[in-house]
């Protein structure tokens, strides 16, 4: 480490091969410095800013045009009349350059590149550039650009100088030996005309990238030019995300890089992070959307608080985690999370709304067999998504036995949520093959600990006291023997009565009578030793569970899609929300065993010191005045 660059946290491996904290330099511009070796064995560093799975569709043409013979037979098919104007293809690529949805920054699409920069038009600009040449010194120009066999390109490179008006300099980029795959150039913090380059060196074993430094190209340029060059490539060259199925890939980006937000809408903010709604440039990146709608295509950016590097480790371990080994659809997927300047961004699927929101949507569902088999699903589907961050799946708990018997149970495999509320819980109207799917979310409250800490795991931080369990207030477990000597939790007598109110309905369906039978007698309990576990609430509502005929299991007309105004909130929420619940049946086994509001009658009394605290749980079917009169905390101190 050198004297003059600060210490600062960055990766290296850990447990589980996760993120851990370690100490390494930074870059001339503050950021961070992680290796490839530092990062998770299921987070795949990108230093390329994508280039090397960016897909070329011209790839085919530039193939049968290699060697000096089929080339010099290309330069001839272009007719001098086809040779363009170098001052009209420059009117032109300008008038092509996009505009970044977030600062107004230009940058040059990858399709429209590709486009503007195909065989024939690079042939026509060299013959304009050198319209007096003999062919095959027109040819050996056109193959500088072009390359040898694919290597060597400097297609990029070329389009630079282009839009500088300063083509001649082509040829001090070749008798340095760089090329597009040297791009972009890192400006020296100390002196402009110098630079670093990524290069990267290929192996059977690895592929490993290292910085070289360039401090010759520059030295004859003119101020102007050289500081033309690091503004023009900016433009063009623009990230491309790649979106992988196993691994999710991390970008660094310095400040000076600008990324392809066509769209790009904040929606929320909070403690916890700010949510955007974003729409990528559809050519750069490689997602599949299951609607085919690329164009439409929308993204969930969830931006954490500057240099909080802390926060960015954690969330990532946590979704890290929850996508090790096997896939839960309805946990939500970590797509792709990069760091831009000095602040980190994780990337999700936009989803149609979060629950609370759905329920604003559609307050007049009628709750027929097959929207009661549809609740039944999502339910057994969202207790699942909790058991598995509880580790108590079948492999997960294999895995754990294994590491007991060898003495190593120390491994953080254990979490818990600690903020599940309808807001945290996203509606899907069609993910993948799915229909109408609620998926679990915001994953970076998480806390993961091992058996030899799970019983001292009493308290969650950062949860929402809308939801927690009264023994998080109380700093302890609680019981309801210490009545008498200091305050105490216990059950409102107004949600037994809420409870069976819903039972005795005539229209309540079977499922949801059990379910909420349940709810009263086994996870709205104040002890939490008695409390039921998610294993017994899985288990529970797999006995239960309706049964569906063959029409039940097409989801994708069952509700009405709602209109979609353009501030609504569809995403991961960071902060606490004030609606009230609508569907006691839907909910109440998936949430953490403590719920929230009542009517003001219910929780209207005296300060924590003199009453006991009571827990209560959402109402169905409140009108708005009555949803207002609600308080914050579910539970009254």
């Amino acid at each position: 480490m050198t004297d003059k660059a600060p210490a600062i946290t960055s990766w290296r491996h850990g447990t589980l091969a996760l993120p851990a904290v370690d100490e390494c330099d930074v870059h001339c511009d503050g950021r961070l410095k992680p290796s490839e070796s530092d990062l998770s064995e299921t987070v795949t560093p990108v230093t390329d800013l994508g280039r090397s799975a960016t897909p070329n569709p011209f790839e085919g043409s530039f193939n049968r045009v290699w060697g000096n013979k089929d080339l010099s037979s290309r330069v001839w098919t272009v007719k001098s009349a086809q040779s363009l104007s170098i001052d009209i293809f420059r009117s032109r690529l300008f008038k092509r350059f996009s505009r970044n949805a977030l600062d107004n920054s230009e940058y040059l699409p990858r399709d429209t590149f590709e486009q503007l920069f195909d065989m024939d038009s690079l042939i026509g600009l060299v013959k304009a550039s050198f319209p007096k040449a003999k062919p095959e010194f027109q040819v050996r120009k056109v193959d500088e650009i072009m390359g040898v066999e694919g290597k060597d390109r400097r297609r990029k490179l070329y389009g630079i100088l282009v839009a500088m008006n300063r083509i001649s300099l082509m040829q001090d980029f070749v008798r340095e030996s760089l090329c597009d795959e040297d791009l972009p150039f890192k400006e020296s913090a100390s002196d402009a005309t110098h630079f670093t380059t990524q290069f990267e060196r290929n192996s059977a074993a690895s592929r490993q990238t290292e910085a070289r430094q360039n401090t010759t190209l520059f030295q004859d340029w003119e101020r102007n030019d050289f500081c033309l060059f690091y503004q023009y490539q900016q433009i063009f060259m623009v990230p491309y995300f790649d979106f992988q199925d196993i691994n999710v890939c991390y970008y660094s980006f310095d400040r000076k890089v600008t990324l392809p937000w066509r769209k790009y809408e904040r929606k929320t903010e909070g403690g916890e992070g700010t949510v955007h709604r974003v729409q990528i440039h559809p050519s750069h990146h490689n997602f599949k959307s299951s609607t085919g709608a690329d164009e439409s295509l929308y993204f969930a950016l969830k931006e954490l608080p500057s240099q909080n590097v802390d926060r960015f480790r954690q969330e990532l371990e946590a979704l890290q985690k929850n996508s090790q080994i096997q896939s839960e659809k309805h946990l939500i997927k970590l797509h792709l999370t990069f760091q831009h300047s000095d602040r980190f961004y994780l990337l999700f699927e936009w989803a149609t709304s979060n629950l609370a929101e759905f329920w604003e949507d559609h307050p007049d569902i009628q709750v027929t067999a097959h929207i009661t088999y549809w609740i039944a699903l999502q339910c057994q589907g969202l207790a699942r998504a909790v058991k598995r961050i509880h580790g108590l799946l079948t492999w997960q708990l294999e895995a754990q036995s294994s590491l007991q018997r060898n003495g190593m149970d120390n491994e953080k495999t254990r979490g818990r949520h600690g903020d599940i509320k309808p807001n945290n819980i996203l509606w899907f109207e069609q993910r993948e093959d799915d229909h109408n799917l609620l998926v679990l979310s915001d994953l970076g409250l998480t806390r993961y600990h091992s058996q030899l800490t799970n019983s001292l795991v009493s308290r969650i931080d950062g949860c929402t006291t809308t939801y927690r369990a009264p023994e998080v207030d109380m700093y302890r477990s609680i019981s309801q023997s210490d009545r008498g000597r200091e305050p105490y939790a216990e059950v409102k007598q107004g949600v037994h009565k809420m409870i069976e109110g819903l039972i005795n309905e005539e229209t309540c369906p079977e499922f949801i009578s059990e379910l909420l039978k349940f709810i009263r007698d086994r996870m709205l309990v104040v002890e939490a030793k008695d409390r039921a576990q998610i294993d017994e609430v899985c288990i529970e509502i797999a006995r239960i569970m309706p049964r569906g005929s063959r029409d039940y299991q097409d989801f994708r007309s069952l509700f009405t899609i709602p209109t979609v105004l353009e501030d609504d909130n569809a995403h991961v929420d960071v902060q606490d929300n004030d609606l009230a619940f609508r569907n006691i049946g839907m909910e109440e086994s998936l949430v953490m065993p403590v719920e929230k509001r009542s009517l003001d009658e219910e929780v209207a009394g005296p300060a924590f010191e003199t009453q006991p605290r009571e827990l209560y749980i959402p109402t169905l079917n409140l009108d708005l005045q009555e949803r207002n009169n609600f308080r914050q905390n579910g539970y009254r101190r």
